[in-house]
């Protein structure tokens, strides 16, 4: 269960996920696998009707933690119904979370097309992930490299693949917020400095966060969408609640 009207900001958000898998018992890589669903139906769902999916080509951009991860099983998901789907992967494979790297596991036995840029900070500038993005026509960019992990400011090789992705004509997707997006502020962000994805649509999970109740939340994070990750808003919520 979700609510379009509730808000939840990142540090319960984070609490929500903490709760659901010490208290309630639910696995983490089940919650990741009902997120990477949720963002699966709603990119099948904004897809052009009068195109199959076999027509269709997604890039999926994926950094190491868990929004990665989410990336991840969102690409796996995407192949078995039929779209086609390449990995960029922003991170070394022994730096990815533990819930990243069992998906990545997954998509590499299944020999899915993935290319390793390593860590941004360390990427040329990011000119090796613009060549890249430019030689992969695609429909879509899913954007999950950060989610609400944002810390800034923002590796400048990290930067330039924002603005790779920005200037690309595909639709982007972004994974929980888009990156480079604080999902706590109220104010706008000096875009200038710090560049965000800019999303024609976001998958949130659970409940909105602050930074979507505003104009510049808006204009990055384009139609949003909450999905929820299979465990009762109203029942975790409560216990947020309590320990608040």
């Amino acid at each position: 269960m979700h609510s379009d009207s509730t808000v939840l900001s990142t540090a319960n958000a984070r609490e929500f996920d903490r709760l659901a898998i010490e208290v309630f018992h639910v696995p983490s890589l089940l919650l990741m696998e009902n997120a990477a669903r949720g963002c699966t139906d709603a990119l099948e769902a904004w897809s052009r009707s009068d195109v199959l999916p076999l027509e269709q080509r997604v890039v999926i951009v994926c950094g190491r933690g868990n929004n990665g991860g989410d990336g991840l099983a969102i690409a796996r998901q995407l192949v078995t119904r039929g779209y086609q789907v390449d990995i960029g992967l922003l991170a070394d494979e022994d730096e990815l979370s533990s819930d990243a790297a069992v998906h990545w596991k997954i998509v590499n036995a299944l020999n899915l097309s993935c290319r390793i840029f390593g860590n941004p900070q360390a990427l040329d500038s990011g000119t090796e992930f613009q060549e890249w993005l430019e030689q992969k026509p695609c429909d879509w960019i899913v954007d999950a490299i950060l989610g609400t992990g944002i810390r800034l400011p923002l590796a400048g090789g990290l930067q330039q693949v924002i603005r790779a992705i920005n200037k690309n004509q595909a639709k982007k997707l972004a994974v929980d917020l888009p990156t480079g997006l604080q999902g706590d502020a109220v104010e706008p962000q000096n875009a200038a400095d710090n560049p965000i994805v800019l999303a024609d649509f976001t998958v949130t999970f659970v409940a909105r966060k602050p930074i979507m109740a505003t104009d510049f939340g808006k204009k990055y994070c384009g139609l949003i969408k909450v999905v929820d990750i299979g465990v009762p808003l109203d029942i975790v919520g409560k216990t947020i609640e309590e320990i608040n």
